[in-house]
C-alpha cells in the first residue's frame, strides 16, 4: 500500500489536470464566442470583438426591458479586430459575435 502522502499528491495532480483542461476549454470558447452591450451614437460605431478571427456570425438584440424590437444593424462587414454597427442615438443594445 502506498503511503497516504503519495496518494494525496497523485490526487492533487489529477485535479490540476482536470482544472487546466476545463480552463483551456473556457478560454477556447471565449476566443470564439463573445458578446457585450453598448449604447448607440446615431452614427456608425466600431466595437472591438476580441475574437481569434473574423466573426462569421454577428447579431444584435434589444435589451429585455426595451420596447424597440430592431435596435441595431451591422453597418459594414466585420474584420479580424472589429464589428461595425449603427443604431439610433442613445439606444442601448446587446451584440453577439462568433467565429
Amino acid at each position: 500500500m502506498m503511503p497516504r502522502r503519495f496518494v494525496e499528491q497523485a490526487d492533487n495532480v489529477e485535479l490540476m489536470r482536470l482544472f487546466n483542461n476545463q480552463n483551456t476549454v473556457a478560454k477556447w470558447y471565449k476566443l470564439r464566442h463573445t458578446s457585450g452591450t453598448a449604447t448607440g451614437t446615431g452614427v456608425q460605431q466600431t466595437i472591438r470583438h476580441g475574437l481569434v478571427a473574423t466573426p462569421s456570425n454577428v447579431t444584435f438584440d434589444a435589451p429585455v426591458a426595451s420596447t424597440v424590437r430592431i435596435c441595431a444593424w451591422q453597418s459594414a462587414p466585420a474584420d479580424s479586430v472589429n464589428i461595425y454597427v449603427a443604431t439610433i442615438n442613445t439606444q442601448s443594445f446587446r451584440w453577439f459575435a462568433e467565429v
